[in-house]
């Protein structure tokens, strides 16, 4: 499978500036994995109001939310969101 580019927005981005270093790197690498295996599933989805599948993953402690842009081959990551 060709890898997807990562596209985080300021949320995502924003919240994984905001862990530790420990943490950073669990959620980035968990972010690549998910690059490199854009069909996987989440462990449930949601839907958004413009009608795309949001994937959300587990992660640890955290909750990964996610879309695949096939057209031009990049995984969005919208939301990373800490479960207490």
């Amino acid at each position: 499978m060709i890898r997807y580019e990562p596209i985080l927005n300021e949320t995502a981005l924003y919240a994984l500036l905001a862990t530790g270093k420990k943490n950073r790197v669990i959620l980035l690498d968990f972010i690549e994995e998910l690059s490199r295996n854009p069909e996987r599933s989440g462990d449930f989805v949601e839907h958004s109001a413009q009608g795309r599948s949001i994937n959300v993953f587990l992660c640890d402690r955290w909750l990964v939310s996610t879309w695949v842009d096939h057209a031009v081959k990049e995984l969005r990551v919208i939301n990373i969101e800490l479960v207490s």
